[in-house]
């Protein structure tokens, strides 16, 4: 079980009390009963508020999974790609998050990032830089979704995949 009081000082950047929380948490990777969502899920899945940094520099250092999948094989990175968060996109993955996991839909995080429109080409290019592959996923890629859609930043996305296909990524 995940204690409210944890996501509350998570979401309200009250690193003191998140720290004591955490030390006082039997395991912390404890996840949701319904959902399987760990502190990172629980800290990123609104797509309206955004964990300060220091929180979840907080959580990864205290060991929570950042490659946990929920019952829906969304991870962590799925969330902060979603919203294109950059600064916890990066964290995630500059802590070894996986840039490639599929959830049930057969979608990648680049996927998600792709499908939110407005297009972030930086959250892009993070994403590729940690070794996010264009053409994984089960029912497309995020190459062919960019093939098949009409956007401002199109050309700039397709660039990006083009340079990590140069770089052998």
């Amino acid at each position: 079980m995940v204690p409210d009081q944890i996501l509350d000082d998570v979401l309200d950047g009250n690193l003191k009390e998140l720290s004591e929380g955490l030390r006082k948490m039997k395991d912390v990777n404890a996840v949701t009963d319904e959902d399987h969502w760990n502190l990172l899920h629980l800290s990123l899945v609104s797509i309206y508020e955004s964990p300060s940094h220091e929180a979840l520099e907080l959580l990864v250092a205290s060991g929570v999974n950042v490659d946990a999948q929920d019952q829906e094989g969304f991870t962590p990175l799925h969330f902060a790609s979603r919203k294109k968060d950059l600064s916890s996109m990066e964290l995630l993955l500059q802590n070894g998050a996986d840039p490639n996991p599929v959830n049930a839909q057969g979608v990648t995080a680049l996927q998600l990032c792709l499908k939110e429109k407005p297009v972030s080409i930086e959250a892009v290019r993070v994403l590729l830089e940690y070794g996010a592959d264009p053409d994984a996923g089960e029912y497309g890629s995020a190459r062919k979704l960019v093939d098949g859609a009409e956007f401002p930043e199109k050309k700039a996305v397709l660039d990006l995949f083009s340079k990590t296909k140069e770089r052998g990524d």
